[in-house]
């Protein structure tokens, strides 16, 4: 229930270079860099956890550019 107001962050790289895995798994049951064109496929296998991270990351492909999707 706390989780329903209180604020989160998504940062969004763009142009990225990839240096290495990452590294803080604090409060984390993994942690991976992910394609966005991954995360659909993800969500429908019920593989992405928390309302926070499926709110930011709905709001995040809803928003790209339509030649994107």
């Amino acid at each position: 229930i706390g989780m329903v107001d209180s604020p989160h962050e998504i940062f969004v790289a763009r142009g990225a270079t990839h240096v290495g895995e990452p590294t803080d798994a604090e409060e984390a049951g993994h942690v991976a860099w992910v394609p966005l064109d991954e995360i659909p496929g993800l969500m429908s296998e019920g593989k992405l956890m928390g309302s926070g991270t499926i709110v930011a990351l709905l709001h995040l492909l809803s928003s790209r550019p339509t030649a994107a999707r």
